[in-house]
């Protein structure tokens, strides 16, 4: 491949992995809401995209502290959340060992809910697993694609190499 082609290359893979790593954002996103209508009694509507680690946390200190933990809960809701939405957000820069921890978390969180015999939600989680586990090649072969074109004489384009 010349130089072009090559840094054409690497931008589509890097709109694929966008897109396939913004599924961390959107669970970290739609698990800080499901806490908020658990704590603000707002239904008994949930998202199954979100994540059983929250919910453990929401009902475990409202089943001991009821409703005055509402805040130190959406408080180390917000610190997992934030760390689920980081492993997305950093995916682009080319963190794989934080996209990975992610990944890893994230099937954990799917084992969790499948004690709870949540179904959908784990239906859920195994259908983003999908495409999340698709960003981890996408990583990697931006890595590659990315050394070819720091090699290249006249690299022009910022190569974020881990």
């Amino acid at each position: 491949m010349n130089y072009d082609q090559l840094k054409q290359h690497y931008l589509n893979l890097s709109k694929y992995l966008h897109k396939y790593s913004s599924w961390f954002i959107f669970i970290g996103i739609l698990s800080m809401i499901n806490s908020i209508i658990l704590w603000f009694e707002i239904g008994s509507l949930h998202f199954v995209l979100g994540l059983g680690y929250t919910q453990l946390v929401d009902l475990f200190l409202k089943e001991i502290f009821g409703n005055s933990a509402m805040l130190p809960a959406v408080i180390i809701n917000a610190f997992i959340c934030g760390f689920f939405m980081l492993c997305g957000g950093l995916a682009g820069k080319l963190k794989g060992t934080l996209y990975y921890i992610g990944i890893v978390l994230y099937t954990i969180d799917a084992l969790i809910l499948l004690y709870f015999s949540d179904y959908l939600s784990v239906a859920f989680h195994a259908f983003a697993l999908f495409y999340l586990i698709k960003g981890i090649k996408l990583i990697n072969e931006l890595y590659k694609v990315g050394q070819e074109l720091k090699n290249s004489a006249c690299s022009s384009i910022e190569v974020p190499i881990e």
